[in-house]
This record gives structure tokens, sequence and C-alpha cells, in this order.
């Protein structure tokens, strides 16, 4: 078997069949199977499920519990059915775009022996509503200070998790041996992509080929700002204290990061002091990191002393004119 598609699904009966669909029209040269995980959903997506497999039994293959069993153990015991040499994800809710998608992923993987993972860009849409997503193509161009690049490594993902879920196809194996703390992180995707990433690189086909969903039964849903920045820092901080030291100084790049969005929010809202916290967090984090370090400084310092802030930049102004002029 070539390649194996993991999807789990959970009370996704709205989305799943165009899920499915989207893996079914798949045009390729190799084979292929679909392992479902269906964590007893209480609509009808098991029934969708079991009709599907009754129609293609030789590609579906469901796997179906007695009780719920919850994402991240329905997530493992599904990529550990997977016998293909290559695993792609895509969960119940999101879908492929492109029907070559897997042939192209595959051919890039094939021709570089060094790349453990490969993504593309996706679209992001908030279901049933005309408000458009943060990101309406992700990811973007650069952010966190991670640009996209067509390779990429584990640094980069430590930053930030750049993978859609709906976009990855990496090579099987590496996850035979799941760690005990994936389970205390509970941020299956981008554990994963991590386990990967530390076997190769990371490598991009530029196009978009899958639209990830965004609703209110999803994993994630729509959150405000505020509560997206804080759940990003707290998975920061999770891993940082779960993978080795080595790993340390780019996941506090991420929290780094977060810390002066969450700076922002409350500066904006007009609670101060909280903005100060953050800034001052961002500052501590940040120490090692010159460029970095540099503008947490100099944020930390407008919030805490503005006066001083003030009077810093006006000198600095009327230094640079003189010496422009004497020039």
């Amino acid at each position: 078997m070539k390649l194996s598609v993991c999807m789990i699904t959970y009370n996704h009966e709205k989305f799943i069949a165009q899920a499915i669909e989207s893996v079914l029209t798949q045009e390729t040269d190799f084979d292929y199977e679909l392992i479902i995980g269906e964590d007893c959903s209480t609509d009808g997506t098991r029934e969708i499920v079991r009709n599907y497999q009754s129609r293609c039994p030789d590609i579906i293959h469901p796997l179906l519990p007695e009780h719920n069993i919850g994402m991240l153990p329905n997530l493992v015991a599904t990529l550990h059915a997977c016998k293909g040499e290559y695993v792609a994800l895509l969960e119940g809710d999101d879908y492929w775009t492109s029907p070559s998608k897997l042939q192209k992923q595959v051919d890039l993987m094939e021709a570089a022996p060094t790349c453990s993972i490969c993504w593309h860009p996706m679209k992001c849409f908030v279901e049933g509503s005309d408000v458009e997503h943060d990101f309406p193509v992700y990811p973007p161009d650069s952010l966190y200070g991670v640009t996209a690049r067509d390779v990429m490594t584990l640094d980069d993902l430590l930053v930030y998790n750049f993978l859609g879920t709906c976009t990855v196809v990496f090579r099987n194996g590496f996850l035979d041996e799941i760690p005990s703390w994936f389970y205390d992180i509970g941020v299956g995707d981008w554990s994963v992509h991590i386990l990967n990433a530390m076997h190769g690189d990371i490598r991009r086909v530029d196009e978009i080929m899958a639209d990830h969903r965004i609703h209110p039964g999803g994993v994630h849903g729509p959150l405000s700002a505020r509560k997206k920045y804080i759940s990003g820092m707290s998975d920061h901080l999770k891993m940082r204290n779960c993978l080795p030291r080595r790993y340390t100084k780019q996941l506090n790049r991420g929290i780094s990061a977060y810390c002066h969005l969450l700076s922002g929010e409350y500066e904006r809202s007009g609670d101060i002091r909280q903005a100060r916290r953050y800034a001052l967090a961002e500052l501590w984090v940040s120490r090692g990191h010159h460029g970095q370090f540099a503008h947490a400084l100099e944020h930390s310092l407008r919030l805490s002393f503005p006066f001083g802030y003030d009077l810093a930049r006006a000198c600095k102004r009327i230094f640079t004119h003189k010496r422009d002029k004497h020039y």
C-alpha cells in the first residue's frame, strides 16, 4: 500500500460525505486506503461512514469503537491502523479541492528522500457566515517571524504550527511509538507534525488544494483573538515543558510572539496593567534573540515608562536630524 488517508470524525454529519468524496475522487497512479476513526458520534455520522464503506469496501476501512474514546486516542488508533508507506491527514469537517493533491505530494516526497512532511496552503472559511477568516489563505507569507518557504524545518514549526492538518502527507513509521507527553499537550496535529519533523525537512507544494472549515462544532471553533493567543501560548508552554531543552529557544520565540499579541490586545481594550504584564513576559522569554529582545524592550518601555519613552524617541529624532544635516 503506497498511501493511507487518516480521517478522524465526530458529529460531522453535515460534512463527512464531502470529506470522503474528496478522497475518493483523487487521481493517482498508486493504490491508497481511507482509514476512518468514527468516535461514536451522536448524530448520523456513523451511518454515513458505514454506507460509504459498503460502497467502497476495498478502499474504506472504518474503525468503530463501541464507546467514545476521545479525540487523541482516536487519532492514535487511526494512525496505527494506517498501512501505507505515506500517510495523509484529513479531518471529517474539511475537504480536498484538487483531485491531483495526493499524486503531487507523493511525487515530491519520492524525489526528496530527506523530506519527512509535505504540505500546501489551504483556504479557511467560517461555515454559514459572511465573516472572513483571519487568514483566508493559511499560512500567510510571514507570521511570528517565520516566512513560508519551499523547504522548512522543525525550527520553523516550533515557533508556530504553519501546517494545516488537511494539507500534510508524511512518511509512515515515525509515530509507531507515541511519547507519553503526547496526551498531556492536547494539540494532536501540532504534536504529530513535530514528531515527524524530527526526522527530516518539511517541503511545500505551492498550490491551494484544500479547504478548512471553521464551525461551532469544530475542535477550535470560532474563538476571539485573545482566546486564540492564550491557547497558543499555553500550547507552547506545555510543549516547552515536555520536549528536550535543545528545543526551548525556538519555542520561546513562539511564546514571545503570543505575549506581544496579548499585550496589544489588552492595551487596545484599555487594560494597561495586563498589557504591561504580557510585555514584561515577552521581554523575559525573548532574551537571547537580539532582534526580538530589542523589539520587546521598546514595547515594554513604552507601556511602563511612557514619558521616558517619548523623551528618548524625541532625542533620537533630534540627533538623527542633526547628523543627517551635518553630512
